[in-house]
């Protein structure tokens, strides 16, 4: 039966090659290079390591060993040592022994790797899921510009209708009092019109009076109180006969002579 030494079976290796091995350490070396990161690996026969720093002294193992001073590689001391300070270097496998070792590993890494498809596999249908929400919300944002684009040139329109509207009302307002001056204008030319009339009829303190409260009146208002004051000075003007009865046919609408034709003997 073959047999070799083997003081590691590195599970997970990724620093000596490519890819995740499963790394086998033989012991038995004649190179002893001054830079050996494994010194322990130079010897062909299993030895005792003893770890210094982590010791603390406690004497476990010297109380459990079997031999002292002749040290059998039980490796008692290794399983009481509560620190790890001691550890066996070295233990001798068959090539079956080291096969089922490795593909005891193999098996466990292939699990890890189903696992790890697994879950590669749901983290890409997430991604999936997140490139479909965000193509969504990409869409929604463009319909979103779109539609304030389209509200903003709406907003602009009515902005732009309103002073339009403004402008034109505006401009009315102004024809508007334009023609309430003109209005006025002529309401107080007839008015003084009608004053005029009666200058020679009435005298000057009723004219002078008439005068000053000139706005309280429409050019027919203040021809029926002129004529009312003439009638009261000045009877004769309205009959040939003295003191008659008159009574209007309608409502006078202006000047001396419509007034007086609107008056019949009763």
């Amino acid at each position: 039966m073959m047999l070799g030494t083997i003081f590691d079976i590195q599970r997970f290796s990724v620093h000596d090659g490519p890819g995740i091995r499963t790394t086998v350490f033989f012991k038995g070396c004649n190179l002893r290079c001054a830079w050996c990161h494994n010194p322990e690996s130079q010897s062909t026969k299993p030895q005792m390591m003893f770890y210094k720093d982590k010791c603390k002294g406690c004497g476990k193992c010297t109380e459990v060993c079997p031999a002292p001073k002749n040290c059998t590689l039980c490796g008692k001391c290794t399983f009481y040592c509560p620190v790890d300070a001691r550890k066996v270097c070295g233990k001798e496998y068959t090539v079956d022994e080291v096969f089922a070792e490795t593909k005891a590993n193999l098996e466990t890494a292939n699990n890890s790797l189903n696992d790890a498809n697994e879950t590669i596999s749901a983290h890409e249908q997430k991604i999936e899921e997140l490139e479909t929400e965000v193509s969504t919300l990409t869409t929604e944002q463009a319909t979103a510009e779109t539609n304030f684009a389209e509200a903003s040139n709406l907003l602009t329109d009515a902005k732009t209708s309103l002073e339009e509207a403004q402008a034109s009302l505006a401009s009315l307002q102004a024809e508007k009092d334009e023609l309430e001056a003109y209005k006025a204008k002529i309401e107080k030319s007839e008015k003084e019109a009608v004053l005029a009339s009666y200058n020679e009829m009435l005298s000057e303190e009723v004219i002078e009076a008439y005068t000053a409260k000139i706005d309280e009146y429409d050019a027919v208002q203040l021809d029926k109180e002129l004529a009312y004051e003439l009638k009261k000075t000045n009877p004769s003007v309205f009959s040939k006969n003295p003191q008659p009865q008159y009574v209007p046919k309608d409502e006078p609408k202006g000047g001396l002579e419509e007034i007086l034709s609107k008056y019949v003997n009763k």
